[in-house]
């Protein structure tokens, strides 16, 4: 049987090409919307829906197989952002393909491990009740968006409403699937380059994350955009852009924008 192609569009014609893959519970043209209007003329963007988002059909077993061989199909070395979640696709496959098909990696507010909020949510049991009542119910959705105001993580964006318009279920599959992640030493073998760009006032555990990234990948750079939360690509995109397509790098460079 051959391998799967995700569904994926692309965007401008520069040299520079550039692979989204958009983060849980969303889709490309969601996740990289405000940047996709901000290309620089040098860039060509390819958007990827992962299985079961957008337009790629669910798969019965969650693999990277398919974004492999999709980013293989583009025929040249490519940077790959990886959007929240979406980090925990693009380093498997920065590590299957190697430096020289992946030469950058543009990691978006990247967790290195799963927080209580997100654990709570894959407990045995109750974790997929819980699940239900926040996601799949009208009330929770707004309490727990409103609680997402309160701490900054996204101001003037309405994340679980966004999230909820998506199969849920699929959305909890890949939920299931990050929990059992390898601890984020196991990439420290990730040849490519590696730029991490978070919000300031992101969440703690993001900002902990980067911290523990740098660690694992002390030639990284760190990019901070000021005054803007977990989704600060929606919040401040002209420098959200400029952090991802900046073409030079400088290991152990530190950045605020």
């Amino acid at each position: 049987m051959s391998t799967p192609i995700a569904h994926v569009e692309l965007y401008g014609d520069g040299p520079r090409l550039f692979v989204g893959l958009h983060g849980w519970g969303s889709e490309h043209t969601k996740s990289f919307k405000d940047v996709l209007e901000r290309l620089p003329d040098d860039v060509t963007f390819a958007g990827i829906d992962l299985p079961g988002c957008g337009r790629t059909p669910k798969l019965e077993e969650m693999s990277f197989d398919a974004v492999n061989a999709t980013v293989r199909s583009l025929g040249r070395p490519a940077t790959i952002i990886g959007a929240c979640a979406g980090a925990y696709h693009a380093m498997p496959v920065a590590r299957s393909l190697g430096p020289d098909v992946v030469t950058r990696l543009v990691l978006l507010e990247p967790f290195a491990y799963m927080p209580w909020f997100f654990a709570v949510f894959v407990v045995p049991v109750t974790g997929r009740l819980l699940y239900r009542m926040v996601f799949d119910n009208p009330i929770g959705q707004s309490l727990t968006q409103a609680s997402l105001r309160r701490q900054h993580v996204s101001q003037g964006f309405d994340m679980v409403g966004a999230f909820a318009k998506n199969d849920t279920q699929v959305a909890y599959a890949y939920l299931e699937y990050y929990a059992a992640m390898p601890h984020y030493s196991s990439f420290s073998d990730v040849l490519s380059q590696v730029r991490l760009i978070t919000g300031e006032t992101s969440w703690a555990a993001i900002l902990k994350s980067i911290a523990m990234w740098r660690e694992n990948w002390p030639g990284s750079e760190s990019w901070r955009i000021e005054g803007a939360g977990h989704m600060f690509n929606q919040e401040a995109p002209d420098r959200a852009a400029r952090a991802i397509f900046e073409p030079d790098f400088t290991p152990g460079r530190d950045v605020s924008l």
